[in-house]
């Protein structure tokens, strides 16, 4: 069975961790293929979003205890170094949109940002379970979708990703991840850089022009 499994549909690439009798725990092998995955995404101009999901009841409950354990498998520190940083670069570099359809147990990345210092403490000291509706409530995810429902909405969150013009989008995935170190004055200095680049962009130009004959834009990514 292959542990993780890929397909293109449209401009998406669906990547899907595929470990369900060990809940999606990462080994060195999973954690390889997904960034090869991602490296797919970054160099393939017909990739215009991806989304990123578990099979089973799990999205992921992290590292894999087994390989952790096995007298021969990788140090901890190479773990972390050759497996789970460059996935979080990765993701968070990649110059499209990403959806995360988490379908169960999961990590989170940047907690105190998206939920201030207090509460993000008190989760991670208690390991306290948090339930899809209070992490909705709390910011720690966009929406809660219904089981049945869930496949089908996050396919169609990412298609409608993919249908948009993909740099701006990736300018403002930069710009967002830019302003958490930078001032007031390097933060309008970064939006202004990235608004020119964008300007000079087809989706630009068709995007004003479809305004201009109220029309549907047909955004192609370039």
């Amino acid at each position: 069975m292959n542990i993780l499994t890929s397909e293109t549909v449209g401009g998406v690439l669906k990547i899907t961790l595929n470990r369900p009798k060990a809940f999606n725990s990462f080994n060195t092998q999973l954690a390889k293929q997904l960034q090869n995955e991602l490296d797919k995404a970054q160099n393939d101009n017909t990739i215009r979003a991806v989304l990123l999901t578990g099979s089973g009841k799990a999205f992921s409950t992290g590292q894999d205890i087994k390989e952790l354990l096995d007298p021969d498998g990788p140090e901890f520190s190479s773990i972390l170094s050759d497996n789970y940083n460059p996935i979080v670069k990765k993701i968070r570099d990649l110059n499209k949109p990403i959806v995360a359809s988490v379908n169960g147990v999961a990590g989170t990345y940047m907690l105190p940002r998206l939920i201030g210092w207090q509460k993000a403490s008190a989760i991670m000291m208690l390991g306290e379970p948090i339930l899809a509706n209070e992490a909705e409530r709390l910011g720690m995810i966009y929406k809660v979708l219904k089981d049945e429902d869930f496949d089908s909405q996050a396919m169609k969150m990412a298609t409608k990703l993919s249908n948009m013009p993909t740099v701006a989008l990736a300018n403002i995935k930069s710009a967002l991840n830019k302003s958490f170190t930078n001032n007031f004055e390097q933060q309008l200095l970064v939006e202004e850089k990235l608004q020119i680049e964008a300007a000079k962009t087809n989706d630009f130009k068709e995007g004003i022009a479809a305004f201009v004959e109220k029309r549907k834009a047909k955004f192609e990514g370039k």
